[in-house]
């Protein structure tokens, strides 16, 4: 196959019984492909789509940006390497002003790799909101028969025994009478944890003699001919010297993520003559809180993210609201979520070992943004609204409640201006910090929207099934076809309904592909 082919040979192939699974990372001149599916990106949902289209013996050509890393190469390296390479934009993606830091991966396996891996169905009432909204036509039935087939292909299980710093969560929510519970994680258990990411779960898993990745190309050019795609054009970069691949394929899926899918579609002027590509995104905007307490927690050795309250999220509620979820970061990341600078600073990473943290998750409006700058690249407005805004309030005083119950010492939240409390009395510091303009640090690891599915043709991009509107052979499978903010962790309803869209194609087999 050549040297620029890396079979992946992981350690652990005994474990996850590894396919041939091959993936072109380098190329040395212009290459012209003919296949029945091209993929743009090989995240939570290409790589769904690929899977199943790839199993029933169609050729699958998958395109990625990002590069190829295995499961020891990422293991062996520290978090500031992986944010080098892993992350689009090496973890410096803003919104415009900026007000707002969104992660995202970029590499081949896409944010299920550098994700926690937590796996939530959509709350029934979220999915009335979508089909009153925008009339999204599958049911609750047939969407939760397939979780279940996702769940248990990336085998979904509750996290038992994550350590105490999640467990401090638990305890004060029980304290003061708040639901919670430990949540889903895609891992196996007595394997040390490892998470099941998509290279795992569905590449690794496929057919393949009929799939192909495609790594360290980035799509460009989405040529059309009536109202079909009659190719896609890509470009490696190496040393200077661009390299074009030339794609024909009978379909072609768009997976790059919220808000690449958008601007691919903006910048070639294609699947919008609604004009409503790279409108409607929301973000589940999170905010932190730090708690001090006066022994030892050593959050280090436990689970990354574990325990989460919805006595305030929608399942409750009835309504768009926020989730807390317990969450432990590295140094580097505590140090930015703590005040100061200095000495001021240094003597909160001293605190780092009897610390917890959780963070607070609002279902927000969906009023980003997505439009072109005058270098053709996606800008990325969106402004948290007055509502949202006092939903983070209440979140963040109830988390600080919650660690008091828990007993904590203090308590840190994530303010711009320091903001540190002592005890429950001092819960009215955080109103007085307000939720105006630039009031909190905020970061999404959840972009959504921007290519909304819907029944009407003039305000979404595609159908329930992700089948565009406008351009026949076209499906967009990511987050970007969510109606509204989801109000859970999204990667499992990404996944579920990229397979949903694998199999109406499937059942259109013979009139799609002869």
């Amino acid at each position: 196959m050549g040297q620029n082919w890396l079979p992946w040979r992981s350690l652990k192939e005994k474990l996850y019984q590894l396919t041939a699974l091959s993936i072109k990372t380098s190329f040395d001149a212009n290459e012209t492909k003919n296949v029945d599916v091209c993929i743009i990106g090989t995240g939570a949902g290409g790589a769904v789509v690929g899977y199943h289209l790839a199993q029933s013996g169609l050729k699958v050509l998958m395109l990625e940006k990002g590069d190829y890393y295995s499961h020891d190469q990422i293991k062996s390296e520290t978090r500031e390497e992986n944010l080098q390479k892993l992350w689009k934009n090496r973890g410096a993606q803003v919104t415009r002003l900026p007000l707002l830091a969104i992660t995202q991966g970029e590499c081949v396996g896409g944010s299920t790799i550098i994700n926690y891996g937590m796996c939530f169905r959509v709350p029934n009432e979220t999915l009335q909101i979508w089909k009153s909204e925008t009339g999204v036509e599958f049911s609750k039935d047939e969407l939760h028969n397939e979780y279940a087939e996702v769940e248990k292909q990336i085998q979904v299980r509750k996290i038992t025994d994550a350590g105490l710093s999640h467990e401090k969560l638990e305890l004060g929510c029980k304290k003061l009478g708040y639901s919670g519970n430990w949540m889903y994680k895609n891992y196996i258990a007595d394997e040390g944890g490892i998470k099941q990411n998509v290279l795992f779960s569905y590449l690794e898993k496929a057919n393949p003699q009929n799939l192909e990745i495609y790594a360290n190309c980035k799509a460009t050019k989405i040529l059309k001919n009536g109202n079909k795609i009659s190719g896609i054009q890509a470009v490696h970069t190496n040393n200077d010297k661009t390299v074009t691949i030339d794609v024909k394929s009978t379909i072609v899926v768009l997976s790059a993520g919220t808000i690449a899918s958008s601007e691919l579609l903006l910048q070639n002027k294609i699947a919008n003559s609604s004009g409503h590509v790279g409108k409607h995104l929301s973000f589940h905007p999170a905010s932190s809180v730090i708690a001090q307490f006066d022994h030892v927690i050593n959050g280090q050795n436990d689970l990354s993210m574990a325990f989460h309250c919805d006595e305030f999220g929608i399942v409750k509620t009835k309504k768009p609201g926020f989730m807390i979820e317990s969450v432990f970061i590295s140094p580097a990341t505590f140090s930015t979520a703590t005040p100061g600078i200095g000495e001021e600073n240094a003597e909160f990473i001293g605190k780092y070992d009897y610390s917890a943290v959780a963070g607070v998750l609002i279902q927000d409006e969906a009023n980003g943004n997505i439009s072109l700058n005058w270098s053709n690249d996606a800008v990325v407005d969106y402004i948290l609204s007055n509502a949202d805004g006092e939903k983070l309030l209440k979140g963040l005083k109830t988390v600080a409640e919650i660690f008091f119950a828990a007993g904590a010492t203090k308590v840190i939240t994530g303010h711009i201006q320091k903001t540190v409390l002592e005890s429950t009395d001092d819960l009215s510091l955080i109103d007085e910090r307000g939720s105006g303009l630039g009031s909190f640090r905020l970061v999404s690891a959840h972009p959504q929207g921007g290519n909304r599915m819907g029944a009407d043709k003039k305000t979404s991009i595609v159908n329930s099934y992700c089948r565009s509107h406008d351009v026949e052979n076209l499906y967009i499978c990511d987050a970007s076809v969510f109606p509204t903010s989801l109000g859970v962790n999204p990667q499992l309803t990404v996944m579920t309904i990229a397979s949903l869209a694998a199999k109406k194609i499937l059942e259109q087999k013979t009139d799609i592909f002869g």
